[in-house]
């Protein structure tokens, strides 16, 4: 005899199935909720070290800031003096033209004391003077 869909014993027979396939279900909600409760401790864990470090990051960037900040001041000085050697020297060269004076005049004449500490002043001055030379005395 064929077993009908709406015998009590196959009733029974599927409503155990899926009271096992709910206890089985139910297992694994369980097991994912303890995983996310520990998933959750790690990230507040990992949230305060991350706190700690930028704590104990911010003496060191607020350093590393005054540091970028005190280099940049000192590229601008620096310009700034580059500038005001070329402008005198350039100057002084203008002048020595102006009188008539040879290259190795010039060269012997000009003096510029307040860049004499500069690293390589003495082997490049003759060089910058015989520059600003040719541009006063012949434009170029």
């Amino acid at each position: 005899m064929p077993v009908h869909a709406d015998d009590p014993s196959t009733l029974a027979d599927r409503l155990a199935q899926v009271q096992q396939e709910q206890a089985r279900q139910h297992q694994r909600l369980l097991a994912l909720q303890s995983q996310q409760g520990q998933v959750r401790q790690t990230l507040a864990a990992l949230e305060a070290q991350l706190a700690q470090s930028n704590a104990d990051l911010a003496p060191i960037l607020a350093q590393a800031q005054a540091i970028e900040a005190q280099i940049a001041d000192a590229q601008m000085q620096l310009s700034h003096d580059q500038l005001a050697y070329l402008q005198d020297l350039s100057a002084a060269v203008r002048q020595e033209v102006a009188q008539g004076k040879s290259y190795d005049d010039a060269i012997k004449d000009i003096s510029l004391p307040k860049y004499s500490a500069w690293p390589n002043y003495k082997n490049f001055l003759p060089m910058n003077i015989v520059r600003y030379y040719d541009f006063w005395n012949r434009g170029i």
